[in-house]
Formats: C-alpha cells, structure tokens, sequence
C-alpha cells in the first residue's frame, strides 16, 4: 500500500513532471500471481521523481524449447514494439519462480546496447530481487533503470549524469542487505547488475574509480561462482572484465593488459557461443 508521503509525490510528479524524466514500462511477469510484484515494482518506483512507472497488460515471456537465441531477439523486437507505442525508455520483463522468495528482471531498451563497452547490458541480463522488496532493493532497481536506458534528448542525457553517482552508491549499500535465502547465482546476477552500473556510471564521467570499482565486483563475482563455471553470470563478468582490460591497455601498459583481455575473453567465450549468445560471442 503506497503511504501518504508516496501519494503525495506522486501526485506532484504527475503535476510538474521533472524535464528528462524516464519512462518505464512493467510487462505482466510470468508466474506473478494477482500481477502483486508487477505492482508493486510501479509502486516502488513511485519514490523516484525522475522515473515513472506504469503497468501495461502485455505478457512477454520466452518458450525454451524453440531455442533461447531466437526466443531472446524475439523478445527484443515485441519489447522495442511496445516501447515504440507507450513512447516509452526501458521496459522490464520477467517471472516470479515458483519458491516465491525472488523475481528475475531482464529489460529491454529502446535503442541496442554497445557489447563492446564493459556493463553493457543485454536481452539475458537478469536481476535477481527480493519479492516485496524494501526501499533498499528499490535503490537497486532505480539505478539499474538509469543505468539501462539510451537517454533520447540531452535533458535525460544530463538529468542521468547528475544523478547516477548518488543513485548507484545508494544502491552499492543493498549487496550488505542480500536475503540469506538468495541462491548464490541470485546473489551473482544482483552483483553482476551492480557492476554494470558503475560501469556505465564511468561511461558517462570517464572517471577511473567509477571502472575500479565496476572491476572490484566483476571480480568478485568470480571469487562467489568459484567451482561454479557453468554460471552464466561467470562468464559475463569475464566479458565486461575483458573490455576492462582494453579500455586500461589503450591507456598505457597495452602489452600486459591486451593479454589479460585475451585471456578473459577466451575464458567467456567457453559459454557465450555464437549458437546461444551470439551478441556477446560477437563483442568477444
């Protein structure tokens, strides 16, 4: 139930919507019975003044057994279909799984993610969430949300800048704040996303820290999935860890830090095949 305070802010966002605001857009999430944490992710979103966030009735949702690469640019192309006529940024999909302790989110954008940048989102990014989540895990989400879109007009290019490194910070401090009952690879893809806002976060500062810490939780995500190398997200953080390691070799040393890209990309490519993945085995 949204509180007073929330119903305020919405009304006024509604009144004097801020200039650059992000349109998002939640798909009906497969297995979300009484469509609660669709609902509830519009209802947490309300806190954030530069996004709103609507419910449209449209499921999407992948069959496996006709093959996850075409199921995946299908996908896509439905979610550009629908951004296109809610004149909507991002839209966000997913399902509940039948334990019903977590939701797995993927989103699609309005415009292609660049591969070759590290935390470059994709049509198989997956966040892991707590069902109900707290504010904490609403700060997640929020930063997620900035860090996915192709701003579409130099007012959200800027309201993005100045609000992403506040943004991603306060979402940094959930990963103390994990549920025990997340799985270790939940605990992944929620770090795995994380990482990937900083990343973007430095894209658009081209500040060295902001790419270090984005390579800090890349790099711990190996250390959790360790024994574990059949996780999707092992080899993901291997790619961005990748293009890390080109973007430090073009800035001086490009002899150790093109072999460790090689070696880092080679590494992912054992799981990202041009069959199943084959933006990601393109970049590599």
């Amino acid at each position: 139930k949204l509180s007073s305070s929330g119903l305020i802010q919405g009304m006024l966002n509604a009144v004097k919507p801020l200039k650059g605001r992000i349109e998002v857009r939640i798909a009906i999430l497969n297995n979300d019975e009484d469509r609660k944490q669709a609902l509830h992710i519009v209802d947490a979103m309300k806190r954030f003044r530069d996004v709103r966030a609507k419910l449209i009735y449209s499921p999407v949702e992948i069959d496996l057994t006709k093959g996850l690469p075409g199921e995946l640019i299908r996908v896509g192309n439905m979610g550009k279909q629908l951004l296109r006529h809610h004149d909507a940024d991002l839209l966000i999909w997913g399902h509940v799984p039948s334990e019903g302790t977590s939701i797995h989110l993927h989103f699609v954008a309005r415009g292609d993610w660049d591969e070759l940048l590290p935390g470059a989102f994709s049509l198989s990014s997956d966040i892991s969430l707590p069902v109900n989540f707290q504010a904490e895990f609403g700060n997640v989400l929020h930063a997620l949300v900035l860090a996915a879109i192709h701003p579409n007009s130099g007012e959200q290019a800027e309201l993005r800048t100045v609000l992403m490194p506040g943004v991603v910070e306060a979402a940094s401090r959930a990963l103390a704040n994990i549920p025990p009952g997340f799985t270790t690879r939940e605990r992944a893809s929620l770090s795995l996303c994380l990482g990937n806002a900083y990343a973007s976060l430095w894209g658009q500062t081209r500040k060295g820290r902001h790419l270090d810490q984005a390579f800090e939780i890349y790099r711990g995500i190996l250390a959790l999935l360790s024994g574990d190398e059949s996780a999707i997200d092992w080899a993901v953080a291997h790619k961005h860890l990748s293009a890390i390691f080109v973007i430090r070799a073009e800035e001086g040393d490009a002899v150790k830090h093109y072999d460790e890209a090689a070696a880092a990309a080679l590494v992912a490519l054992e799981m990202l095949s041009k069959e199943n993945y084959p933006a990601d085995w393109a970049a590599l």
